[in-house]
């Protein structure tokens, strides 16, 4: 029998119906029973060793007693038996995750999908011949000493599979008679012919295979599993993004410039609709890249997650007879999470007080300058502008007051609204920043952080940085109130520092877990989707009365204008308006308001942020997706109308005659 024959079988095989049925029965059975044996194999969560408490030292320099909330009238070994059992309960709760069949559920469910996929489009038997072939390269690569390039053959085989498949997949959706329909399958058409899109996607792909090799596991796994998800996520949707905004104005400019619109447009089809279908051919396309680079980032992030931390002897089992390692506890409760965060409350001002405190201090204002304070036409009457900016800077004064701790001294922070918190039986997070004198990189303060029913806490300070550490949720109050006092040295050794600090607006915050990680990651990747859809209209809209360099100048422009609306924001808040003297230097002024004008521009867009968010821990709310994506679904629909409004008015097929 001929090669070519046997090909034709084997692909006559693959498309007849019963072959589908028996194979799709296969692919469940195999799938159930990876499941079942991933739900065994994760029942039992590791025993934890844990030590009996140890009789707490006695602080050298003792905080305030009676008036000290945080005290609570217990013992320091009472505080420390407390602390230890509700730490034990937190971090058991952490452990936990290692019995989570999630993982293993979701993957097993992907693979599944796939393969549904794969057999009904009758591709089968080829794909299985192509995981042979990399199986089989794969196993020599590994024999001949280079596993690195095994994990590569496969990882860029495992992406280019999916992305193929679901790219059959998307044209098969699309494959109805209606002119929405036929223009976005013509564009996904024209994505796969372009060149610059196959080198893009093979950009992609190289990426996500080959940043696996550059994660050392002598690197903390904390950092390791933030890296896969700045760089996986981030970096893909860049790409992602720089190939919609070509994709959508290469499609629509050059149809213009060589005169290919004329037997579209000359069809019953509607400007409306020709615009209408480039979109979601654009959107459709991103949409299948993100999902395939989002699968792919999320996978080996749970792979990553089950790998040995620093200080562990194997995944979840630490060394040294501690139930858990530092590196674990940080991974687990401060980056695959969905953490909310409190800032401490503001000290609570008299209105009555205050008022007379701001009336002083404007008459002690008049002594040196009369006519403070007064309106111009009835200098008898206070100007409530005035009044109002000597009110904000007072209340600023007094608010850095309560911020700053003498050398010494110390000062008592509350967070309320934590009602509930202490029943999630998960490790907070105190997150702290200290400013002192000039934040020089090579001083270092010592700062105790003492809690209500746990044991107080001497941290290492690096001035001018974020710093974070892990508290027991037992320091919560029956009213959802933490008390936190802040001393300015090391009670127990009684060092003191000799600088003043003082913690900036926001510098001092708990967070706590509220929703999974993976339920995070998948908010995270419709955001992301929906900041895709959104450029590509934006793209159409430049498209339609721009030449294709001046379209991708002004799309471009916008896209990296609105990534950077965050940046553009703290430099403004660093950018000088006027001179050494007070005076107001023009240019400078009209620079800080275009700037400004622009960033508020993007700054629904920009506020958004679902990759840091995701790589910090940090939840994405639902109401934030909805009103990120209603914002930008409104801006679309605006740049839409005006798209079709323009094209109406654009000679895009004439009859000449000849």
């Amino acid at each position: 029998m001929k090669v070519g024959d046997l090909f034709a079988k084997l692909d006559r095989l693959q498309k007849a119906k019963l072959f589908k049925i028996i194979a799709s029965i296969v692919v469940l059975l195999i799938g159930a029973g990876v499941m079942i044996s991933s739900i065994v194999a994760h029942r039992q969560i590791p025993e934890v060793k844990w030590s009996e408490p140890t009789p707490a030292p006695e602080p050298a320099v003792k905080p305030q007693d009676g008036t000290n909330p945080v005290a609570g009238g217990l013992t320091p070994d009472q505080i420390r038996t407390m602390d230890i059992e509700a730490t034990r309960a937190a971090i058991t709760n952490v452990l936990s995750a290692q019995a989570d069949p999630t993982a293993a559920g979701f993957t097993v469910a992907v693979l599944i999908g796939l393969s549904l996929v794969v057999i009904w489009l009758g591709l089968a038997i080829t794909y299985l011949a192509l995981l042979i072939l990399a199986i089989s390269v794969g196993l020599v690569a590994g024999f001949a000493g280079y596993p690195g390039f095994t994990r590569l053959a496969w990882g860029s085989l495992a992406l280019t599979a999916a992305f193929s498949t679901m790219l059959v997949a998307l044209r098969a959706l699309l494959s109805g008679s209606h002119p929405v329909i036929a223009i976005a399958r013509n564009v996904v058409n024209e994505a796969v012919r372009m060149k610059i899109f196959l080198v893009f996607i093979v950009l992609l792909v190289l990426m996500l295979a080959i940043l696996p090799e550059y994660l050392s596991d002598k690197t903390p796994l904390r950092y390791r599993v933030q890296t896969v998800l700045q760089f996986g996520t981030g970096l893909s949707f860049w790409i992602i993004a720089l190939l919609v905004l070509l994709l959508t104005m290469s499609s629509i400019c050059f149809e213009q410039r060589d005169k290919v619109i004329w037997q579209t447009m000359t069809k019953p089809v509607t400007h409306a609709q020709y615009l209408l279908g480039k979109w979601v051919g654009a959107v459709c396309m991103a949409g299948v890249l993100l999902m395939v680079c989002a699968g792919g980032v999320f996978m080996f992030t749970e792979f990553m997650r089950n790998q040995r931390a620093i200080g562990e002897s194997r995944a979840y089992i630490a060394g040294d007879d501690i139930p858990i390692s530092e590196d674990r506890l940080i991974l687990e409760t401060q980056i695959l999470t969905a953490r909310e965060t409190k800032r401490a409350d503001e000290i609570e001002l008299d209105p009555e007080k205050f008022n007379r405190t701001v009336l002083a201090f404007i008459e002690n204002e008049r002594k040196t300058n009369p006519d403070f304070a007064r309106l111009p036409d009835k200098p008898e009457d206070l100007d409530p502008r005035m009044v109002d900016k000597v009110a904000a800077d007072l209340r600023e004064q007094l608010m850095t007051a309560y911020r700053t701790i003498e050398p010494g001294s110390n000062e008592t922070y509350m967070f309320s609204g934590l009602q509930g918190v202490r029943e999630l039986n998960r490790p907070l997070v105190l997150k702290y920043r200290v400013d002192a004198g000039s934040n020089r990189p090579d001083q270092f303060l010592k700062l105790t952080f003492a809690f209500s029913r746990s044991s107080p806490i001497v941290r290492d300070v690096v001035l001018g940085q974020d710093m974070s550490f892990n508290i027991s949720p037992n320091v919560i109050d029956d009213d959802g109130r933490i008390y936190i006092q802040v001393v300015n040295g090391d009670v127990f050794t009684g060092a003191g520092n000799d600088m003043t600090l003082t913690f900036p607006k926001g510098g001092l915050e708990v967070s706590y877990p509220v929703a999974s990680y993976r339920a995070n990651f998948m908010r995270a990747v419709a955001v992301m989707w929906v900041k895709l859809a959104f450029l590509a209209m934006v793209a159409i809209f430049c498209s339609t009365f721009m030449s294709f360099p001046v379209a991708c100048l002004v799309a471009m422009g916008v896209f990296f204008s609105a990534e950077t609306t965050q940046f553009l924001f703290d430099s403004l808040d660093n950018y000088p308006t006027e001179d050494r003297d007070g005076n107001v230097v023009i240019f400078k002024l009209v620079i800080s308001w275009i700037s400004y004008g622009v960033a508020y521009l993007f700054k629904l867009y920009s506020d958004l942020q679902p990759v840091q968010r995701l790589v910090d821990g940090e939840l994405i709310p639902w109401s934030s997706v909805g009103l990120g994506t209603g914002s930008l679904a409104l801006v679309s629909a605006v740049l839409y109308l005006a798209s079709v409004y323009i094209f109406k008015r654009r000679e895009l097929a004439t009859y000449s005659g000849n």
